[in-house]
């Protein structure tokens, strides 16, 4: 058993995300409203934007688009809640 949680920890640190203030990014939000069926929600919200790094290197302050939204609040989040937003998906190197 033990043998099993070294790899697997071993496993998540090295295929760790990492994301650099500017890069836009999609957040995972699972909740859905009353009344919507959870599998048909999408539940990836707006485009927002890394402005700093977290604290212990598996969080990340974001805050949303200004494109998209009026409110400059920001959230410190997992970076495991986190996808690239479409145009830097693309544009990023494919692993050899």
């Amino acid at each position: 058993m033990a043998e099993a949680v070294v790899r697997q920890r071993r496993k998540y640190h090295q295929e760790r995300k990492s994301f650099h203030p500017g890069t836009k990014v999609w957040l995972l939000t699972p909740a859905t409203k009353p009344g919507t069926a959870r599998k048909l929600a999408n539940q990836w919200s707006r485009p927002w934007v890394v402005c700093a790094d977290g604290v212990n290197g598996v969080t990340v302050r974001i805050m949303p688009h200004p494109d998209w939204s009026d409110n400059q609040g920001t959230r410190v989040v997992s970076i495991d809640r986190l996808k690239l937003y479409g145009d830097e998906a693309k544009a990023q190197p494919l692993p050899d």
